[in-house]
């Protein structure tokens, strides 16, 4: 038994409508965290689904402290590039705003072969914290699991994700999972400066295998016939 959510994308094009259009379905059970990205057999186009995940008290309220430039995969989860390392005025920034209550402690950088799985963390280059990345099976791109340790969840959690497609240079869409004003607009591509704000997330829960179910129902049975007695 796991419990899954199928999230839709929120209907723009503004990078040809891989997300917008697409759907990501997220599977939680007691001990793995699987993403299965439907982009309707296109591809990302070489860009990036940026995927943020509340799991833990705590966390990043929006990304205007991540600045972690150092590859493609760290530059669309922080929505930063230091276009020029000699000059920081040439330096772009496209800042993601999560809803009220929306927390991010994880980030995944799911692009066109690969899924990386980092921790945030406030800071430049190298600062988000890498965990594991996964070659997505399947295509257009495909399905990935993750150790649900890994995001410090446990059966009986609930965590919230959202996400917007960046380009590896930190170039925003109007792409999201997840409702979202763009500039303020309900459309438009944000560019490299402009701004994402998020207005709801997905809630899922993770749920115990059958086995786990059945323990717990065995064990209330026999709490119940001791009270009896």
């Amino acid at each position: 038994m796991a419990s899954a959510a199928t999230i839709n994308g929120n209907g723009n094009t503004g990078f040809g409508g891989p997300v917008g259009n697409g759907s990501l379905t997220v599977t939680a059970d007691a001990s793995s965290l699987t993403l299965d990205l439907d982009t309707g057999g296109s591809g990302l186009g070489g860009n990036i689904l940026a995927v943020y995940f509340d799991t833990v008290a705590g966390g990043f309220g929006d990304t205007s402290s991540l600045m972690d430039g150092l590859d493609g995969g760290r530059r669309a989860l922080s929505g930063f590039n230091a276009n020029d390392l000699g000059d920081p005025g040439d330096d772009s920034s496209t800042v993601a705003t999560f809803a009220s209550g929306f927390e991010a402690d994880f980030g995944l950088a799911f692009g066109d072969g690969f899924a990386a799985l980092f921790q945030l963390a406030a800071g430049g280059n190298n600062s988000l914290i890498f965990l594991d990345n996964q070659t997505p099976a399947g295509g257009s791109p495909g399905t990935v699991s993750y150790d649900l340790s890994l995001l410090g969840l446990g059966v009986g959690d609930t965590f919230n994700v959202v996400g917007t497609l960046i380009s590896d240079s930190a170039f925003r869409s109007d792409e999201t999972f997840g409702t979202a004003t763009f500039d303020g607009n309900a459309s438009g591509n944000p560019g490299f400066n402009g701004t994402v704000t998020f207005s709801d997330s997905t809630a899922i829960t993770v749920v115990p295998e059958p086995s786990g179910i059945a323990g717990v129902l065995a064990l209330s049975l026999v709490t119940l016939r001791r009270r009896r007695d």
